[in-house]
């Protein structure tokens, strides 16, 4: 762990000059500070939920979820390297869009529902601006752009957000797999290497 954290200040150290005179970051002992903290928040999750955007606006509730979500994949998993982390952060990740994309989803049909089951006939979507009473092009019933917009955008971007999140989950099933193998011929490999034990002393004398 030192031998990393050294080569984590020899790395932020070789960059400060590409990001010198950022706002931010006048030092380089700012730039330093800015490092240890990025560390801190990858290590946490505080990074990973910070950039899903409008933080300050999002369920307090949901993030918590999330970061529990993440530490139990980490956990269960034995993350230990970068790559296994960046893999457990995109399947929170597309787990999150999933949730979101799964209520737009549900407050579509919402308006679907509305629509249909309305008193008054079915609303229409009308072309151009409205001149006179008769002067109306209608493109379409507001209905159809619903369905339309369920089918054609919102369900494939629900299906590709969750084939996005069990892609990393069974990759980082395949690295268990692939740990639990290699542990297997190691213990293999020292027990056929290991000596057999001698036979009691006097033992092939006896009749």
């Amino acid at each position: 762990m030192a031998e990393r954290h050294e080569r984590l200040l020899h790395d932020a150290r070789a960059v400060f000059r590409a990001v010198e005179g950022w706002g931010l970051v006048k030092t380089d002992e700012d730039w330093r500070q800015a490092v240890e903290q990025a560390k801190a928040d990858l290590d946490s999750g505080g990074f990973l939920i910070e950039r899903l955007g409008a933080e300050r606006y999002l369920d307090p509730t949901l993030m918590a979820m999330l970061l529990v979500l993440r530490r139990r994949l980490i956990d269960e998993h034995g993350v230990t390297t970068a790559a296994e982390l960046m893999m457990v952060d995109v399947a929170v990740l597309s787990y999150y869009h999933t949730l979101r994309i799964n209520g737009w989803i549900g407050n579509f049909a919402s308006l679907l529902e509305s629509e249909l089951f309305r008193k008054e006939s079915l609303s229409v979507n009308m072309e151009g601006q409205r001149k006179s009473s008769w002067d109306v092009k209608i493109r379409g019933l507001r209905v159809e752009e619903i369905v339309e917009r369920l089918g054609q955008q919102l369900v494939p971007l629900l299906d590709r957000s969750n084939r996005m999140m069990l892609r990393n989950l069974k990759a980082l099933r395949e690295r268990d797999r692939g740990r639990l193998r290699a542990s297997a011929s190691a213990r293999l490999a020292r027990s056929t290497s290991a000596p057999s034990r001698s036979t009691r002393p006097g033992a092939d004398d006896q009749v």
